[in-house]
């Protein structure tokens, strides 16, 4: 997964930076809510915090749950024994998609 974003870090720029930040933290510390995120990532504010939320999420990266009404939790997923990097077209916009491979 770290290589799937370090791959982003050329095209993306500042946007790479909140991603990692965000990925970086919940890997140490595990699942945490939005709004625990937004705090420990005071260098930016609620709204970047919640579109790299929203891109991670988006593209597998990221876990997000509605625990109650008005909160998200947040998590890495685990990974999948056998996903190995798959060279995809969506690779060109600084993306890396996964495959299963058969054993």
């Amino acid at each position: 997964m770290r290589r799937a974003i370090e791959k982003r870090e050329d095209i993306m720029g500042p946007a790479y930076e909140i991603e990692h930040a965000l990925l970086s933290d919940l890997e140490q510390i595990g699942p945490s809510s939005l709004e625990t995120m937004v705090r420990r990532l005071p260098s930016y504010s609620w709204s970047q915090v919640f579109a790299a939320v929203d891109r991670l999420s988006r593209e597998g990266l990221l876990t997000l749950q509605r625990p109650t009404r008005f909160d998200y939790l947040l998590s890495v997923p685990p990974r999948q024994p056998g996903a190995v990097p798959d060279p995809l077209p969506s690779e060109a916009e600084g993306r890396r998609s996964y495959r299963l491979t058969g054993s």
